[in-house]
Order: structure tokens, then sequence, then C-alpha cells
């Protein structure tokens, strides 16, 4: 399931190192492309690292199913763009 979020991200440029937010679709485990709007730095965020299984209790049923949650920080670090990724 995607849903809209509006996510703060820190810029990987050490010249620039601002704050900024993006409104972008968001799953499970994905890795975002973001762009700086200071410094026009492209970079990447692995979302994998904060995605964690929760197994949902149901009275009376034992329940085998896990729901993967998104527990993002209030700032996303960045990573400056590999190469090979467009």
């Amino acid at each position: 399931m995607m849903e809209q979020r509006r996510l703060r991200f820190l810029c990987c440029n050490a010249d620039c190192g601002k704050e900024y937010t993006l409104q972008r679709e968001v799953s499970r485990l994905q890795v975002l492309l973001v762009a700086c709007p200071y410094c026009k730095t492209e970079a990447t965020v692995d979302l994998a690292p904060y995605a964690h299984a929760i197994k949902p209790v149901m009275r009376g049923q034992e329940s085998q199913a896990q729901v993967v949650q998104l527990e993002l920080p209030a700032v996303l670090p960045t990573q400056a763009k590999p190469q090979d990724v467009e």
C-alpha cells in the first residue's frame, strides 16, 4: 500500500547541509530519489532500515500474519546518488 506523506530530508552535500521537505508516495521497502531544492544535489534514501514487522493480535485467534510498518525519524538522512541510478 502506498500513501502520500510529507517527509523531511537532510541534504547529503557537506557544503549545503540544509533540511528540506518533500511530499512523496512511500511504501514499505523502497528507495526514494530526491533532489535538494537549495543546491540541486540528487540523493537517495533507503526506507528498508525503518521497516519493522509487527504481529497483529486478534482476540480468540492466533495469527501467523505479519504487517510491515514504517517508523521514520523526524529527519531522514540522504546519501549521494550512485552514478548507475536513474
